[in-house]
């Protein structure tokens, strides 16, 4: 979920007892993503991405955003408070993005953080649904960091499988506009990328989210 903005706001009426515990696999996913931040060269800051309009180096500033802000709701702070980028120097930003998710995953280990009501620009959700939503970004920006620069990441399945399942969930496959714009008053996504059934899971996923594996 890439710069998540819809008018749609609903309610989801689904306790957080009926979610999975997404925790585990927001582990898996968060620190997939810092190996592969952590590996990007400082001669490929420039280079395009799958995530339109963004940059490898504004990629990363966005991912340390987002890893900040998944702190930020485990506390039960305010998402609109949150910026989209945060700007760190190169060769800070593997500290400054682990030390933000080390924030995230002690907010997320409190006693009732998941049963918390939090407001996003997407709706109001249980935070057992937002943390497995940020599962879906960080591992689609996973990727793009990893195609634009040219790293194999090693993907678990268990938290590509809850991504995927999430996204069909939450993000139909219909009424997106061709180049994800958002201008059909959907979040920013392009339409669903056809692939093979039987695709790696990180391409069904990336796909779902509208970029082309």
């Amino acid at each position: 979920m890439t710069n998540t903005t819809t008018s749609n706001t609903h309610t989801d009426s689904a306790s957080s007892s009926s979610i999975p515990d997404a925790r585990p696999n927001f582990q898996i996913a968060a620190r997939l993503c810092g190996e592969v931040l952590a590996g990007i060269r400082a001669d490929q800051l420039d280079l395009a991405t799958p995530c339109k309009d963004f940059t490898v180096g504004q990629l990363c500033g966005h991912v340390i955003a987002v890893a900040n802000r998944i702190g930020v709701l485990g506390q039960g702070g305010d998402f609109f408070a949150t910026p989209q980028s945060i700007d760190v120097a190169f060769a800070d930003r593997p500290a400054a993005y682990s030390s933000s998710v080390e924030v995230a995953l002690d907010a997320w280990a409190v006693d009732g953080a998941l049963d918390q009501t939090i407001t996003v620009p997407w709706g109001v959700l249980p935070g057992a649904a937002i943390v497995m939503m940020y599962v879906n970004e960080l591992s689609v920006h996973t990727w793009d960091l990893a195609t634009a620069t040219g790293q194999q990441p090693v993907w678990n399945d268990d938290a590509l499988g809850m991504a995927l399942f999430a996204m069909q969930f939450g993000l139909p496959r219909d009424g997106r506009s061709a180049n994800g714009d958002g201008a059909d008053g959907m979040a920013p996504f392009a339409t669903v990328v056809d692939v093979d059934d039987d695709a790696p899971l990180i391409d069904r996923l990336v796909a779902w989210n509208g970029r082309r594996p």
